[in-house]
């Protein structure tokens, strides 16, 4: 007879469970810690464990969170105004510090210099910003602005253009001169009048001397040449030999001009009366006489 088997029940079939939510994956949590480099503008900080991480990751280096939202460390702007070091690319086979390489010690030098200079202009830029800003909103300092600025304008012109004023002689007189043309005429303010003299002057060298009550300084001459009818019709001084009672002596050249022209004296400092002796001429054609129109002195009496 065949033993029959025991039969055992099917195992029961795994209850029908709803699908869930994936949970998020768990990574480890290290906690806001201080970054273990030094953090340089535009890094990015993770949010998660404060790590300082290079501007071009996406995952932190220390806890792998991602960087999308992650704070970036901005520039103080006080390191805005220092100059930028940029890093130097050497020529292949140099190294740096080497008198061979190109710019060693000397161009070390240059670039400290440089450096020097790029932060002073940026300095230089920043003060004239502050000032102009206190400018604009403070009077007095606005008011003493303005003062000191007319004043150092005031003696840069005075050097570029002094201020001259105009000395008169006290008398005058010439070694010789034609009827109705006396040396007095000279020096008399008029432009129709002058002063012709009476001599050969190829021959003679005519003299003018002019006078002063107190000793002056004659710094400047505005002379008009020949005669002020007829600039042709006589000879016109070339050379004014000028001997002065301080016993400086000159020789000023004019232009063969009608024209007044301002002619620049030397030394004379502190005199009490000068000397113009014609040595050299403008000739014109069968002339025997010469003339000057006018001549104005000024100075510092």
């Amino acid at each position: 007879m065949t033993a029959a088997w025991p039969t055992s029940a099917p195992p029961a079939q795994p209850a029908v469970v709803s699908p869930t939510e994936q949970a998020p994956k768990q990574r480890s949590f290290h906690g806001t810690l201080p970054p273990s480099r030094k953090l340089r503008p535009g890094d990015k900080i993770c949010g998660d464990c404060g790590e300082g991480n290079n501007a071009n990751r996406r995952f932190c280096s220390r806890c792998g969170a991602s960087l999308d939202e992650a704070a970036l460390v901005r520039t103080r702007w006080w390191r805005k105004l220092l100059p930028r070091r940029r890093n130097r690319v050497l020529e292949a086979g140099m190294r740096p510090g080497r008198r061979g390489a190109r710019g060693g010690r000397r161009g070390g030098v240059g670039r400290v210099i440089g450096t020097i200079i790029r932060t002073l202009m940026k300095v230089v830029g920043l003060v004239v910003l502050i000032g102009g800003i206190v400018y604009a909103t403070y009077a007095p300092f606005r008011t003493w602005t303005n003062t000191q600025v007319n004043t150092i304008e005031q003696k840069a012109l005075g050097k570029v253009h002094p201020q001259f004023a105009q000395i008169h002689a006290f008398a005058t007189t010439a070694s010789s001169a034609a009827a109705g043309h006396p040396g007095t005429a000279v020096d008399d303010g008029f432009t129709n009048t002058y002063w012709q003299a009476a001599d050969n002057v190829a021959t003679q060298q005519p003299l003018l001397t002019l006078s002063f009550d107190h000793p002056v300084t004659i710094n400047r001459l505005i002379v008009r040449l020949g005669s002020s009818d007829n600039f042709q019709s006589v000879d016109r001084p070339e050379i004014l030999h000028v001997v002065y009672s301080t016993g400086q002596v000159e020789d000023i050249t004019t232009k063969d001009t009608p024209d007044p022209q301002t002619l620049t004296v030397n030394h004379g400092a502190n005199v009490t009366h000068m000397t113009l002796q014609v040595t050299g001429l403008f000739r014109s054609a069968g002339a025997t006489q010469m003339a000057i129109t006018e001549i104005e002195f000024y100075g510092k009496e």
